[in-house]
């Protein structure tokens, strides 16, 4: 059985509605600094690329996460 581990940077943020909203980034760096995270959402909600219906879909901090998955390969089709 081959197992392979795959690690995303997600940034949580709420919508003007309070809905939530998750942008994944599969091929972020490991590990970066708090400090440089923190900068890197405040940066990209300032931004404000993305609405919905008139509300942006960004407008509010709620996590930083990294999250791994892990995938176990059973059987393989050629």
């Amino acid at each position: 059985m081959t197992s392979t581990t795959k690690q995303t940077l997600q940034f949580t943020l709420a919508d003007a509605n309070g809905a939530k909203h998750t942008l994944s980034m599969p091929y972020a760096l490991p590990d970066l600094p708090e400090e440089d995270l923190l900068e890197a959402m405040d940066n990209f909600k300032k931004l404000e690329l993305f609405a919905k219906d008139g509300a942006k879909l960004y407008a509010t901090e709620k996590s930083i996460q990294y999250v791994k998955t892990e995938t176990n390969l059973i059987t393989s089709y050629k």
